[in-house]
């Protein structure tokens, strides 16, 4: 159960920095990668739930960082074949601080809303796998990324990002060529 998951992993890495003495002792969370075959449609499976829980628990740990896989996965393999790359995006986060750029808050704006990330994005005037909440229905969205924005012209409850079990179209990615993780707010 995902909400589990995200309890499991912070009592796993509170007892690892019990054991090691190291109460900063860091982590980085590699969140899963894509897979099984891509949905058009709205998706809320176990694997995207997992995926968030896994940021959640990056988020609130000072001494944790999230690298995003979810562009490197295999559709028919559980276990992606690109492991190199997802090691450099590791390594850049443990020893150099730079990692996927993640959503700080959603501001509504009128008659459009805006996700504020915590790092610059390259420009992209057509986001992929962008989902609104309204009344209660997930729907398909576009969204434009500038700066440290992602604007949605159309208002909803929630915004979701890479919300897919594969999220193949998710084209986000940040100044440091990182992509954004999974999200939703």
């Amino acid at each position: 159960k995902p909400l589990e998951y995200g309890d499991m992993l912070k009592k796993m890495m509170g007892n690892w920095r019990t054991i090691f003495n190291n109460p900063t002792l860091p982590f980085n969370i590699v969140q899963l990668a894509g897979y099984m075959d891509y949905s058009e449609k709205p998706q809320n499976s176990t694997w995207t739930q997992l995926r968030e829980q896994q940021r959640l628990v990056a988020r609130d740990d000072t001494y944790a960082s999230i690298t995003a896989a979810h562009d490197l996965g295999e559709a028919s393999d559980i276990h992606p074949l690109r492991k190199r790359e997802v090691a450099e995006r590791c390594a850049m986060a443990l020893l150099n601080g730079i990692q996927s750029p993640q959503p700080v808050k959603l501001e509504k704006r009128g008659e459009a809303m805006a996700v504020i990330m915590d790092q610059p994005l390259q420009d992209n005037d057509s986001t992929g796998d962008l989902e609104i909440l309204v009344n209660g229905t997930w729907r398909n969205v576009k969204g434009k990324a500038h700066d440290k924005e992602i604007i949605i012209n159309e208002v909803g409850d929630k915004v979701r990002y890479a919300w897919k079990s594969n999220p193949i179209n998710a084209t986000l990615v940040g100044k440091n060529k990182l992509p954004v993780v999974p999200f939703e707010l």
